[in-house]
């Protein structure tokens, strides 16, 4: 495998999902029972592997073979992460005024996964179709189960959010190492 073919915007997507992947699994961590707990703490284990191993490779990479992307796209990602905070931030104030606090969290879920997919066109990711599809999914769960008293059944669209931003970060750098080791 050469340097000149590793995308370095796949490795830096690598850093952002393996975080966010391990901050959504910090809560049920923290309030699981015994066995599913350290499933939990391993699938934060897992993420922070992928953050080392990204940022190891990306360091690697010599300066040529970190090109730019277009500063069209480079803009209309930062438009896209402005707009997914601004509803964040709205949301959070909606939900606070309408005392619907329950929601917020499953609510950011949403907006997360909304984010993805311009970003699929962005960085030319058809995963990330699934992905936005799969943690509003979660998200809308979350708010449909929210009022289930089962403290379980509570964590699992952060489980969902979790393990579906794991599985989108591992299939981008198996299918771009993938398709690098066949040159």
């Amino acid at each position: 495998m050469t340097n000149k073919n590793i995308k370095p915007s796949v490795l830096k997507g690598s850093i952002n999902l393996g975080f966010f992947g391990a901050l959504w699994m910090v809560y049920p961590a923290f309030n699981f029972a015994n066995g599913l707990q350290y499933v939990a703490i391993s699938v934060i284990a897992i993420n922070i592997i992928i953050i080392i191993f990204s940022i190891i490779k990306l360091r690697r990479l010599p300066s040529a073979s970190n090109v730019k992307q277009s500063e069209e796209d480079l803009n209309t990602f930062y438009k896209v992460v402005r707009y997914q905070w601004i509803a964040i931030l709205l949301s959070g104030v909606v939900l606070s005024l309408l005392q619907l606090q329950q929601f917020t969290a499953f609510t950011v879920m949403i907006i997360v996964g909304l984010h993805f997919w311009p970003l699929a066109k962005v960085f030319k990711q058809k995963v990330y179709y699934l992905t936005t599809i799969l943690i509003i999914l979660s998200g809308t769960l979350g708010i449909i189960f929210s009022g289930d008293k089962t403290e379980q059944v509570s964590y699992v669209p952060f489980v969902a959010t979790s393990i579906i931003l794991l599985l989108t970060v591992l299939y981008l750098l198996i299918t771009t190492y993938g398709r690098n080791n066949k040159h």
